[in-house]
């Protein structure tokens, strides 16, 4: 079940050109696309914030590794839903014909580059550099947008930013929200 998820991820990393022509011409439904790939990157990343807070801070309290773990959830879970929906608003209005499915893929497949370097900066705090790599989920966008659409550049370079804008933006954003509610 994994070895898929490790291949695409791989693939996606290494060669993004070439994976989003396969990825194009499978047929997935967006629950199909989220349950394969989003969510089993989503729940190994809370699990490693919960393990993480309670390795890596001195006060090892159940309570709080919870509440962090609670927040990695429920943070990657509404930016990708809130990305996907802003998406489907924005498409249309640009004038660009797109399925539902093809508009998850540019945000959920380059969004588990992120779920993956959360989740490593999460065990090994030390590295934290390595979040760095998450600009490289804009560059995976831009490839996807390349191989999707034949419309002018200045389209592509516009739904590339904004994907680009949802996809690295939202997270943070949810999770400031969270941590300053809470105090955390």
């Amino acid at each position: 079940m994994y070895k898929e998820l490790y291949i695409r991820v791989k693939k996606l990393f290494i060669n993004p050109d070439k994976e989003w022509a396969s990825i194009y011409l499978e047929k997935m439904s967006v629950r199909d696309i989220f349950f394969s790939y989003s969510m089993p990157l989503i729940l190994i990343s809370t699990l490693a914030v919960f393990i993480g807070s309670l390795i890596n801070y001195h006060e090892a309290r159940l309570d709080i590794a919870l509440i962090h773990a609670a927040y990695t959830l429920v943070a990657f879970m509404v930016s990708l839903i809130t990305a996907y929906f802003l998406m489907l608003k924005l498409i249309p209005v640009l004038n660009v014909k797109s399925d539902k499915e093809t508009i998850f893929k540019l945000i959920a497949l380059p969004s588990l580059l992120i779920y993956i370097t959360h989740l490593i900066v999460t065990l090994f705090p030390e590295i934290f550099f390595v979040r760095l790599l998450n600009l490289y989920a804009a560059f995976i966008i831009w490839e996807g947008y390349s191989h999707l659409f034949g419309f002018d550049k200045h389209k592509k370079v516009l739904l590339a930013f904004i994907t680009s804008a949802f996809v690295l933006l939202l997270p943070l954003g949810v999770f400031q929200i969270l941590y300053r509610i809470t105090g955390l």
